[in-house]
């Protein structure tokens, strides 16, 4: 389910939170951060991680801190897939909320759906997609008409008409 606040759209949850509570404290606790009822919103950077030994394609969400978690295998893939390998890092908004669990959750605004097509797009981002460019078009030979030829057809002209009229 979609949650918006404040004009960000936060349908992407983060994995492995349990393993960055302290970090997700600090965040939340953050005097800087913007609190809304039970949610604290942060700007993070979702940082690729090529070299992580558990997964390939992981994708950290960082903070100003630390590692708050990571976007799911399944989501790590698509957003690299639709950013086609050209970025290592995005800034987006996250959200950060606890409630009354002992534990807090967080989901960070990236619309995997329709990437770029979205508001909330890499678009925002000032990315322009990338298209393959097509193959420029061959000039065509140009072709010189000397002196000669135009004073040899200005006088077929002339004979031609001469003779019509």
């Amino acid at each position: 389910m979609t949650d918006w606040h404040f004009g960000y759209e936060f349908n992407t949850p983060i994995v492995g939170e349990s393993n960055y509570q302290p970090a997700l404290d600090k965040n939340y606790k953050n005097p800087n951060s913007l609190k809304k009822g039970a949610s604290a919103f942060v700007d993070v950077e979702l940082v690729y991680e090529p070299n992580n030994p558990y997964d390939k394609n992981a994708v950290a969400v960082v903070s100003s801190y630390e590692t708050l978690g990571y976007l799911s295998k399944q989501d790590a893939i698509r957003y690299r897939h639709l950013c086609e390998g050209n970025r290592d890092t995005l800034s987006v908004r996250c959200k950060i909320y606890r409630g009354d669990h002992p534990m807090y959750g967080a989901w960070v605004d990236l619309n995997l759906e329709d990437l770029a097509e979205s508001p909330q797009s890499l678009r925002k981002y000032n990315d322009t997609p990338s298209q393959p460019t097509p193959p420029p078009i061959p000039e065509s030979p140009k072709q010189k008409i000397s002196m000669t030829t135009i004073v040899v057809g200005a006088l077929i002209l002339f004979f031609v008409f001469s003779i019509v009229f």
